[in-house]
Protein backbone atom coordinates (compact mmCIF):
# COMPACT_ATOMS: atom_id res chain seq x y z
CA UNK A 1 0.00 0.00 0.00
CA UNK A 2 2.83 2.41 0.82
CA UNK A 3 4.41 1.80 -2.58
CA UNK A 4 1.11 2.35 -4.43
CA UNK A 5 0.56 5.55 -2.45
CA UNK A 6 4.02 6.78 -3.41
CA UNK A 7 3.32 6.18 -7.11
CA UNK A 8 0.03 8.10 -6.84
CA UNK A 9 1.82 11.01 -5.18
CA UNK A 10 4.34 11.09 -8.01
CA UNK A 11 1.58 11.33 -10.59
CA UNK A 12 -0.07 14.17 -8.65
CA UNK A 13 3.18 16.05 -7.98
CA UNK A 14 3.28 19.80 -8.52
CA UNK A 15 4.51 20.62 -12.09
CA UNK A 16 7.83 22.25 -11.23
CA UNK A 17 9.02 19.17 -9.30
CA UNK A 18 7.26 16.45 -11.28
CA UNK A 19 10.27 14.96 -13.07
CA UNK A 20 12.52 15.21 -10.04
CA UNK A 21 9.82 13.63 -7.89
CA UNK A 22 9.39 10.77 -10.36
CA UNK A 23 13.09 10.05 -10.39
CA UNK A 24 13.64 10.21 -6.63
CA UNK A 25 10.47 8.52 -5.48
CA UNK A 26 10.68 5.91 -8.20
CA UNK A 27 14.19 4.99 -7.15
CA UNK A 28 13.28 4.83 -3.46
CA UNK A 29 10.16 2.74 -4.15
CA UNK A 30 12.29 0.18 -6.00
CA UNK A 31 14.84 0.16 -3.21
CA UNK A 32 12.19 -0.35 -0.54
CA UNK A 33 10.55 -3.18 -2.50
CA UNK A 34 13.90 -4.90 -3.06
CA UNK A 35 15.00 -4.47 0.53
CA UNK A 36 11.68 -5.82 1.80
CA UNK A 37 12.24 -9.03 -0.18
CA UNK A 38 15.87 -9.30 0.87
CA UNK A 39 14.95 -8.70 4.51
CA UNK A 40 12.45 -11.56 4.40
CA UNK A 41 15.22 -13.77 3.01
CA UNK A 42 17.50 -12.42 5.76
CA UNK A 43 20.06 -11.31 3.18
CA UNK A 44 20.08 -7.77 4.56
CA UNK A 45 19.42 -6.39 8.03
CA UNK A 46 16.10 -4.86 8.97
CA UNK A 47 17.66 -1.43 9.84
CA UNK A 48 18.52 -0.88 6.17
CA UNK A 49 14.89 -1.38 5.20
CA UNK A 50 13.74 0.90 8.05
CA UNK A 51 15.94 3.74 6.79
CA UNK A 52 14.75 3.26 3.21
CA UNK A 53 11.10 3.37 4.31
CA UNK A 54 11.81 6.52 6.30
CA UNK A 55 13.41 8.17 3.26
CA UNK A 56 10.33 7.29 1.23
CA UNK A 57 7.99 8.75 3.88
CA UNK A 58 9.97 12.00 3.96
CA UNK A 59 9.97 12.37 0.17
CA UNK A 60 6.23 11.76 0.03
CA UNK A 61 5.58 14.77 2.28
CA UNK A 62 7.79 17.01 0.15
CA UNK A 63 6.13 15.97 -3.08
CA UNK A 64 2.71 16.63 -1.57
CA UNK A 65 3.89 20.11 -0.62
CA UNK A 66 3.52 19.63 3.13
CA UNK A 67 5.86 21.83 5.17
CA UNK A 68 6.15 23.05 8.77
CA UNK A 69 7.21 26.59 9.63
CA UNK A 70 10.22 26.50 11.93
CA UNK A 71 8.44 28.54 14.59
CA UNK A 72 5.63 25.97 14.85
CA UNK A 73 7.86 23.04 15.86
CA UNK A 74 7.17 22.12 19.50
CA UNK A 75 9.90 21.65 22.09
CA UNK A 76 10.61 17.96 22.59
CA UNK A 77 9.80 17.00 18.99
CA UNK A 78 12.12 14.47 17.35
CA UNK A 79 13.72 15.82 14.20
CA UNK A 80 15.72 13.86 11.64
CA UNK A 81 17.80 14.51 8.54
CA UNK A 82 19.36 12.28 5.93
CA UNK A 83 22.91 11.01 6.12
CA UNK A 84 24.74 9.57 3.13
CA UNK A 85 21.95 10.54 0.74
CA UNK A 86 19.23 8.80 2.69
CA UNK A 87 21.01 5.51 3.33
CA UNK A 88 20.77 6.31 7.01
CA UNK A 89 19.51 9.15 9.24
CA UNK A 90 20.52 11.43 12.08
CA UNK A 91 18.12 12.35 14.90
CA UNK A 92 17.88 14.92 17.67
CA UNK A 93 15.42 16.71 19.94
CA UNK A 94 13.99 20.18 19.23
CA UNK A 95 14.45 22.63 22.10
CA UNK A 96 12.38 25.64 23.16
CA UNK A 97 14.84 28.19 21.75
CA UNK A 98 14.80 26.67 18.27
CA UNK A 99 18.06 24.76 18.60
CA UNK A 100 18.39 20.97 18.44
CA UNK A 101 19.93 18.80 21.13
CA UNK A 102 22.01 16.07 19.51
CA UNK A 103 24.76 13.53 20.06
CA UNK A 104 27.48 14.12 17.47
CA UNK A 105 29.97 11.63 16.07
CA UNK A 106 32.62 12.67 18.60
CA UNK A 107 30.40 11.80 21.54
CA UNK A 108 29.43 15.36 22.44
CA UNK A 109 25.91 16.19 23.60
CA UNK A 110 25.39 19.68 22.19
CA UNK A 111 22.77 22.18 21.04
CA UNK A 112 23.07 23.21 17.40
CA UNK A 113 21.12 25.40 15.01
CA UNK A 114 19.20 23.88 12.11
CA UNK A 115 21.97 24.52 9.58
CA UNK A 116 24.58 22.72 11.68
CA UNK A 117 22.18 19.86 12.31
CA UNK A 118 21.83 19.43 8.56
CA UNK A 119 25.41 20.09 7.48
CA UNK A 120 27.50 19.34 10.54
CA UNK A 121 30.82 20.96 11.27
CA UNK A 122 33.27 21.88 8.55
CA UNK A 123 34.84 18.74 7.15
CA UNK A 124 31.97 16.40 8.02
CA UNK A 125 31.15 14.50 4.84
CA UNK A 126 28.28 12.32 5.99
CA UNK A 127 25.89 15.15 6.76
CA UNK A 128 24.51 16.67 3.61
CA UNK A 129 20.85 17.05 4.43
CA UNK A 130 18.65 19.47 2.51
CA UNK A 131 15.69 19.28 4.89
CA UNK A 132 15.10 18.41 8.50
CA UNK A 133 11.87 16.54 9.20
CA UNK A 134 9.73 16.75 12.34
CA UNK A 135 7.81 13.83 13.82
CA UNK A 136 4.13 14.74 13.52
CA UNK A 137 0.69 13.27 14.09
CA UNK A 138 -1.50 12.26 11.16
CA UNK A 139 -3.10 15.71 11.51
CA UNK A 140 0.29 17.37 10.96
CA UNK A 141 0.87 18.50 14.56
CA UNK A 142 4.45 18.21 15.88
CA UNK A 143 4.74 15.49 18.53
CA UNK A 144 6.46 17.56 21.19
CA UNK A 145 6.80 17.10 24.95
CA UNK A 146 8.19 19.42 27.61
CA UNK A 147 9.41 16.38 29.56
CA UNK A 148 11.36 15.13 26.55
CA UNK A 149 12.82 18.59 25.97
CA UNK A 150 13.93 18.85 29.60
CA UNK A 151 15.72 15.51 29.44
CA UNK A 152 17.39 16.48 26.14
CA UNK A 153 18.48 19.77 27.71
CA UNK A 154 19.99 17.95 30.69
CA UNK A 155 22.42 16.07 28.42
CA UNK A 156 24.00 19.24 27.03
CA UNK A 157 27.68 19.69 27.79
CA UNK A 158 28.22 16.03 28.63
CA UNK A 159 30.36 13.59 26.68
CA UNK A 160 30.11 9.87 26.01
CA UNK A 161 31.90 7.18 24.03
CA UNK A 162 30.18 7.25 20.64
CA UNK A 163 29.35 4.04 18.78
CA UNK A 164 27.74 3.91 15.33
CA UNK A 165 25.58 0.89 16.14
CA UNK A 166 24.95 1.20 19.87
CA UNK A 167 25.69 4.51 21.58
CA UNK A 168 24.45 6.70 18.75
CA UNK A 169 22.05 9.58 18.09
CA UNK A 170 18.99 7.29 17.99
CA UNK A 171 19.89 5.87 21.40
CA UNK A 172 20.01 9.43 22.73
CA UNK A 173 16.68 10.41 21.15
CA UNK A 174 15.09 7.20 22.42
CA UNK A 175 16.47 7.79 25.92
CA UNK A 176 14.85 11.21 25.98
CA UNK A 177 11.50 9.43 25.55
CA UNK A 178 12.33 6.87 28.24
CA UNK A 179 12.72 9.13 31.26
CA UNK A 180 16.41 8.59 31.95
CA UNK A 181 19.98 8.73 30.80
CA UNK A 182 20.92 6.40 27.97
CA UNK A 183 23.59 4.67 30.05
CA UNK A 184 21.01 3.65 32.68
CA UNK A 185 18.01 2.87 30.49
CA UNK A 186 19.44 0.40 27.98
CA UNK A 187 21.87 -2.51 27.89
CA UNK A 188 25.47 -1.35 27.21
CA UNK A 189 25.79 -3.00 23.77
CA UNK A 190 22.16 -2.76 22.71
CA UNK A 191 22.01 -1.68 19.08
CA UNK A 192 19.86 1.27 18.07
CA UNK A 193 18.34 1.76 14.63
CA UNK A 194 15.87 4.37 13.49
CA UNK A 195 13.15 1.72 13.73
CA UNK A 196 13.63 1.35 17.48
CA UNK A 197 13.40 5.12 17.86
CA UNK A 198 10.18 5.23 15.81
CA UNK A 199 8.60 2.54 17.96
CA UNK A 200 9.47 4.45 21.11
CA UNK A 201 7.94 7.69 19.78
CA UNK A 202 4.74 5.84 18.85
CA UNK A 203 4.48 4.32 22.32
CA UNK A 204 5.29 7.58 24.09
CA UNK A 205 2.61 9.54 22.24
CA UNK A 206 0.17 6.61 21.92
CA UNK A 207 0.09 6.86 18.14
CA UNK A 208 -0.16 4.24 15.41
CA UNK A 209 1.68 6.18 12.74
CA UNK A 210 4.02 9.14 12.35
CA UNK A 211 4.29 11.65 9.54
CA UNK A 212 7.69 13.20 8.87
CA UNK A 213 7.06 16.75 7.66
CA UNK A 214 9.90 18.93 6.34
CA UNK A 215 10.77 22.09 8.28
CA UNK A 216 11.17 25.44 6.49
CA UNK A 217 12.06 28.94 7.66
Amino acid sequence: MAILAAITIVEDAIPKSREDAKRKLGAVVKIVATLAKETLKRKVGKPLLEDAELTLACLQERVEGNFLKVQTVSAGTVVICSLAKGITHHSGIWLENGTISELDGDGNYRAVNLETFLRGNEGERWRAGTFAYAACSLQGQPLGSNDVAEIAQSFLGKKTKYSVDANNCHRFSTACHSGGEAENVFRPNETFSVGKLLNRILCFHNKEKIRWIPIVA
